[in-house]
């Protein structure tokens, strides 16, 4: 038995239990008939099943329409030759859980050893001066460079998951045409969205040269005091989540909260002296390097799937 959430736009959500169990009425259960069921899993998976199900119903919450996918026409093999496909294509799905098992055992990783050096539970041997305790407003320094012309520089989006160039992270553009006055941002600066910084929107900018970012974010740059790479991984602690979440007050919304910037700046922050950041952010570095090398070879391996789901369904 297969179960198939109905599609809305460029939604992709597929499943194949290995239990019985029952779900929603919005989802639907899919059960070949002259197909065996592990390779109508993948069958549905491909760019031509997905196409003829985004021919949606509805408007406002688009739907996949049963009448329009009932009557489409899909080409396929023998069973044995069906069978031959479908455990083919599960000896790659079973390498990307495999790598998903990687990324998520050292994100765990980085995280648990991060928190214990910032709340001093390790410590580097070589190192034993007690750190000093200063607030955000001593070592940050606000910037606001703004764009003259429209498009002068990409634009930027600040995320809980990290900084990325707008239009690969919504994979459009969601920003105005007219983004003259945006704020300029530049490499190892900070930047943050005060309304979503209690659920981890603030990150140090160690990719991009240069971007431009929302005129609703706040930018800064660090001084002399501070580490660049000590603080990206430091601004990111739970101590320093528990910090935000204490200086941001209910908004318009539940998600949405104005943050009250004299509080923010008031917030303690522990540092080591110069060699010491050097040391703790050059350890987290190594392994976050680990997992962007993880990262790339889980979406090659995501390629390579793509790839031949399209070459394996004409």
């Amino acid at each position: 038995m297969l179960n198939e959430l109905p599609y809305k736009k460029k939604k992709k959500k597929y499943y194949q239990p290995n239990f019985d169990g029952v779900c929603s009425s919005e989802i639907w259960v899919l059960n070949g008939k002259e197909i065996l069921n592990d390779f109508l899993y993948y069958l549905i998976q491909t760019n031509s099943f997905v196409d003829l199900a985004n021919q949606s119903s509805g408007s406002k919450m688009p739907r996949a329409d049963w009448s329009i996918l009932e009557n489409g026409l899909f080409s396929f093999p023998n069973s044995e030759e069906q069978q031959k496909i479908a455990s083919f294509l599960s000896l790659i799905d079973e390498r990307i859980q495999t790598q998903n098992k990687i990324i998520e055992q050292l994100e765990t990783l980085i995280k648990n050893v991060s928190e214990k050096i910032f709340s001093q539970n390790i410590k580097f041997k070589k190192f034993e001066k007690k750190w000093e305790v200063k607030t955000l407003g001593e070592i940050l320094i606000e910037i606001n460079e703004r764009t003259i012309n429209s498009n002068q520089y990409r634009v930027l989006s600040s995320t809980a998951k990290g900084l990325f160039y707008q239009s690969d992270y919504f994979k459009k553009e969601v920003a105005s045409k007219d983004n003259a006055g945006y704020k300029i941002l530049k490499i190892n600066q900070l930047v943050f969205s005060p309304q979503n910084l209690w659920l981890g929107n603030i990150n140090v900018n160690t990719t991009y040269e240069i971007g431009i970012v929302s005129p609703s974010y706040k930018v800064f740059s660090f001084n002399e005091k501070a580490i660049v790479s000590y603080c990206k991984y430091f601004l990111k602690s739970s101590k320093m989540m528990f910090e935000y979440e204490q200086c941001s007050e209910q908004g318009a919304s539940i998600v949405r909260r104005n943050l009250n910037m004299d509080l923010f700046l008031n917030i303690p922050i522990l540092l080591p002296k110069l060699e010491e950041q050097i040391q703790i952010s050059s350890f987290l570095t190594k392994i976050d390097q680990k997992i962007q090398t993880e990262k790339a070879i889980l979406e090659q391996l995501e390629i390579q799937k793509k790839y031949l789901l399209q070459q394996m369904f004409v």
